[in-house]
């Protein structure tokens, strides 16, 4: 689930609704009539959220973590998607953000269902992570804004209240602060990626609808974040997690990838809510939860890793991690 910087506890009533969305909505062999999809990865419960390479000739690929069983994946960049037990033992694993020269990665991190972290895991060594905040909440979505090097992750999945937290990570370990406030009857904030030290998304999963803030002057010390436009995401009826890129649509600033949960689907429109206009991009996908852009150099930049979740239980491990190439017929 997704709030995203541009340059999940839930109610009862709400995980039957999200569980309910894991069988509906979905189909068993996914399409794109924009490229072609290769299978990364299979044979897990709920996989919520993935870290992509930006060096396309690193060893590793990408990362992603499987949340309902507490653990983070490392994909090889070996040609076969080799898949290597990364980080084990939390209670969930959630959203990511790398580290300015990528040696470790961030991520959301709950070590029980009232115990909510943030944690930073080494991309070279296995098993090996540091503790870095605690939030009053549970985070979902993360992001890093690294020009003013501060974290911020989307907190609290019962309807009406959501927040958004900030971090500085100048310290070792840093209590979270309250940058945006959220609090909406029946809907909540899900998602997070900070990038430019200007723009952060915020999306309302339930109603597919983007908040857009600007950071500029925003810190976890000083000033917040200053609210811009709202807009519900064209052709989506959830709005879970979501990338925001300047480089795959060279036609505008800023093109956001979404996942639907609800419709099992990838959806790409216009970030700034300028243009109501959409493209579908994949459609079949088992309760989609992330979507992210391949390596800067990979097929000049024209691929998307897509996860999907929607499992409850061990045994519902059915749920898959994809790669979209895309071909000259997506334009935007």
């Amino acid at each position: 689930m997704s709030l995203s910087i541009n340059s999940r506890v839930a109610s009862g009533l709400l995980l039957c609704v999200m569980a309910l969305c894991a069988f509906i909505g979905s189909a068993a062999t996914p399409a794109s009539q924009y490229g072609n999809l290769t299978l990364v990865a299979d044979g897990y419960v709920w996989i919520e959220n993935i870290w992509v390479n930006s060096q396309p000739h690193g060893d590793w690929l990408l990362f992603f973590s499987d949340s309902f069983r507490g653990e983070v994946v490392r994909v090889a960049n070996d040609g076969n998607f080799t898949n290597e037990l990364w980080v084990t033992g939390f209670y969930r694993v959630l959203g990511f953000s790398p580290s300015l020269d990528q040696s470790e990665l961030f991520a959301v991190g709950w070590t029980s269902s009232t115990d909510y972290k943030i944690i930073a895991f080494s991309v070279a060594t296995p098993q090996t992570w540091r503790m870095v905040a605690t939030t009053e909440l549970g985070g979902n979505g993360l992001g890093i804004d690294l020009l003013t090097n501060t974290l911020y992750t989307a907190g609290e999945f019962i309807p009406g209240n959501g927040v958004v937290f900030s971090m500085n990570m100048t310290g070792v370990v840093s209590n979270s602060t309250p940058t945006i406030n959220v609090s909406i009857p029946a809907l909540y904030d899900h998602g997070l990626t900070a990038a430019d030290g200007l723009w952060v998304y915020v999306s309302e999963v339930l109603n597919a609808t983007v908040r857009r803030y600007n950071i500029s002057h925003a810190s976890p010390t000083g000033g917040r974040a200053e609210w811009i436009n709202s807009y519900k995401a064209p052709g989506m009826e959830m709005l879970d997690d979501f990338s925001v890129s300047t480089e795959l649509c060279q036609s505008r600033t800023a093109t956001m990838f979404g996942a639907d949960f609800w419709a099992g689907k990838v959806i790409a429109f216009a970030a700034d809510g300028s243009d109501q206009t959409s493209v579908e991009l994949v459609s079949g996908l088992y309760s989609p939860t992330s979507v992210r852009p391949g390596p800067l150099s990979d097929e000049g930049r024209r691929t998307l890793y897509i996860s999907e979740g929607g499992g409850f239980d061990v045994f519902m491990n059915n749920r898959r991690l994809w790669k979209l190439t895309l071909d000259e017929a997506f334009q935007c």
